[in-house]
C-alpha cells in the first residue's frame, strides 16, 4: 500500500521527513468516529524534472506562483503499519486502544494488537 501526496518543500513536515525518513498520516471521518493512522517510510521526489513530469494543472491552485511550484515536492509513503479506530473493527470499549496491522515479510498484513 502506498500513499502519494504533494506538499511544499519549505514546510516543517518536509524537514522532519528528511531528518527521520518516517511519516505518520492521519485520516478521520467524523460522522462515523473513524480514525486511521498510516505509518511508513517517506520517499521525497523533488528534482525539477520529476516534479515537472508529475505535475497536473489542478496543482496550480495550491502552488500558484513559479516560486511556489519550484518548491513543490511529491511524497510517496510505503505504508508499513496501520492503526485503526473504527467501530466494528476496533475492540470495545471503543477508543481505549487501536487495532494495529503491520506489513509482514510476504507483503501481507497481520494483526499485531487489538
Amino acid at each position: 500500500m502506498e500513499i502519494r501526496f504533494l506538499t511544499d518543500g519549505r514546510s516543517r513536515k518536509v524537514a522532519d521527513m528528511r531528518r527521520d525518513g518516517e511519516v505518520a498520516i492521519l485520516f478521520q471521518h467524523d460522522p462515523d468516529l473513524a480514525f486511521v493512522t498510516l505509518i511508513g517510510k517517506a520517499a521525497l521526489h523533488d528534482s525539477a524534472s520529476e516534479v515537472r513530469e508529475r505535475w497536473k494543472r489542478a496543482y496550480d491552485l495550491y502552488f500558484p506562483t513559479e516560486p511556489d511550484r519550484a518548491n513543490a515536492i511529491f511524497v510517496e509513503v510505503e505504508v508499513e503499519r496501520m492503526e485503526l479506530w473504527i467501530r466494528g473493527v476496533t475492540p470495545e470499549p471503543f477508543g481505549l486502544r487501536a487495532t494495529v496491522l503491520e506489513r509482514d515479510a510476504d507483503g501481507g498484513w497481520r494483526v499485531v494488537a487489538s
